[in-house]
């Protein structure tokens, strides 16, 4: 299986080097054996999508890269504009890979203009509304994964973070019915809060962080020499970066083929 790797350098000159990027939730997972990776700012894989439903403005987290698999159109339009509009294509793959949607007018944000941002007081978070604990669990999970990671940031002396995201109103001035726009998510370093920004368009900077599944030219070796095709590495590069999201799209027949998998791993000759 392809492992994960951590580069530095600019979002538009890095990102090609990626298959897969990380989510925010996955590397704040990390971070909880993984000191090396607190201090760093991350740019993720969480694929922020927002969209306008009459006069709802929709904040999408999606699994399908739109900004990934499109750098030579979305690099220059977040440059000139900070906003990648996707092709109807491709928009139709994000919203068919949709992981979580959240109604941005429900949102009680601080800040106007482009930016807004939750709080998320990491010693008592029981006050956020449901569609704010929604945009919470994309970068610090739910229920017991969300208490481990509060606690970790308490541990570390950071009482309150936040969550950015770009206001109802700049959606709803910025995006046309059937259209969308794309952004990039940003975890900080714990230095900084360990906020999470899911209206990031900052694809210069060379202190960011890149983490995840490298490019590779010919799909993965196995230890004994064979090639799996490139579906299935694909599979196994998507459940080691996005372990949350294959468990929770796993049913119960899944468990067997998956039992199957690790025995024959388990029991070869080494």
């Amino acid at each position: 299986m392809s492992q994960i790797q951590t580069i530095q350098g600019p979002y538009a000159n890095k990102a090609k080097e990626f298959k897969i990027l990380q989510a925010a939730l996955d590397i704040t997972n990390e971070r909880q054996t993984n000191h090396q990776l607190r201090n760093k700012w991350f740019i993720t894989g969480d694929n922020p999508l927002y969209q306008r439903q009459g006069d709802t403005p929709i904040l999408t987290f999606t699994g399908y890269p739109l900004i990934l698999n499109n750098l030579d159109d979305a690099i220059p339009e977040l440059r000139n504009s900070h906003n990648y509009t996707p092709s109807q294509q491709e928009l139709a793959k994000a919203r068919e890979q949709s992981l979580v949607e959240i109604d941005l007018s429900q949102l009680r944000l601080e800040g106007s203009g482009e930016w807004g941002h939750v709080v998320i007081n990491t010693l008592d978070y029981s006050r956020l509304n449901p569609e704010e604990m929604k945009l919470v669990s994309i970068p610090f999970g739910e229920e017991d994964q969300l208490e481990a990671n509060m606690n970790m940031l308490k541990q570390a002396g950071i009482r309150n973070t936040r969550a950015y995201v770009l206001t109802p109103e700049y959606v709803l001035d910025s995006v046309e019915e059937g259209s969308g726009v794309a952004r990039l998510g940003r975890l900080y370093g714990f230095g900084d809060g360990s906020i999470f920004d899911a209206g990031d368009w900052f694809i210069d900077d060379p202190d960011d962080w890149l983490r995840g599944v490298l490019n590779s030219a010919a799909g993965a070796q196995t230890s004994e020499g064979i090639k799996l095709p490139y579906g299935a590495q694909e599979f196994l590069d998507y459940a080691q970066s996005h372990p949350k999201e294959v468990a929770n799209a796993m049913q119960q027949e899944d468990l067997a083929g998956l039992g199957n998998i690790l025995t024959l791993y388990a029991t070869r000759e080494q």
